[in-house]
């Protein structure tokens, strides 16, 4: 007899914590914000988070060991060059296409993934990344109500 056993999508779910962040810095700025007010260790990967072979979302992560925490903080929109070919006298035209990796939180520009035991400092955390000049603000946002959180397990 032979058995079938399916995995869950509870076996997918990771604990971490997920802060929206509004703001019109570039990632390398934002970045080196981050670390700045936070005391942070963030860095770029060596390869982003590609979501389909053209869509490409900017990462930046630390494994503090001290604290056994993994960070990342990651754009929310990447651009991408679509051609559209409408015939006649504009045979090839270029066109720019904005895509979310979080499709309901389309006005946030960056999400900082927490991933650790003690949740205990993302009110402070929040607090820290609001003083930072050129954030118009950040805050807290429960995982359970995405509806594409599978994009942030990776």
């Amino acid at each position: 007899m032979l058995t079938t056993h399916k995995i869950g999508s509870e076996f997918y779910e990771d604990d971490y914590d997920l802060i929206a962040i509004h703001s019109d810095l570039e990632n390398f700025a934002m970045t080196y914000a981050l670390n700045s007010f936070c005391g942070l260790r963030l860095k770029r990967t060596e390869k982003d988070l590609m979501l389909d072979e053209n869509l490409a979302f900017p990462v930046f992560e630390w494994n503090d060991e001290l604290s056994d925490t993994h960070w990342m903080l990651f754009c929310n929109s990447c651009e991408q060059k679509v051609r559209l070919n409408y015939g006649g006298l504009f045979k090839e035209n270029v066109s720019v296409q904005k895509s979310f990796l979080l499709t309901e939180q389309k006005e946030v520009d960056y999400f900082l993934k927490v991933d650790s035991e003690n949740s205990s400092n993302i009110d402070e955390l929040t607090k820290k990344v609001n003083q930072i000049p050129r954030v118009v603000t950040s805050y807290y946002i429960n995982t359970k109500n995405l509806k594409s959180k599978s994009n942030l397990i990776f």
